[in-house]
């Protein structure tokens, strides 16, 4: 039991170390080159399978999480 505890906990331990070095989640869903040219494309095909409609959602969300931010800090400082 203890073993099976403390596998989880090292396991736990290294996901919080690799979310550290890893840039924004949203800046890598938005700059993404495959899921852009997936997520982009006339075939919407990729809607039927789960893991890309998921991840095409969250892309959509991330772009527009940067419109609002750009726009946000060009009212905020016009002249920046």
């Amino acid at each position: 039991m203890w073993y099976c505890i403390g596998t989880v906990l090292f396991a736990l331990v290294l996901v919080a170390v690799a979310g550290f070095n890893m840039p924004n989640r949203a800046e890598r869903l938005a700059t993404d080159p495959g899921l852009a040219a997936i997520c982009d494309s006339s075939d919407t095909s990729w809607k039927n399978v789960p893991h890309l409609a998921f991840a095409c959602s969250e892309r959509s969300k991330a772009l527009l999480s940067q419109h609002w931010e750009k726009t946000y800090n060009a009212e905020k400082n016009p002249g920046a």
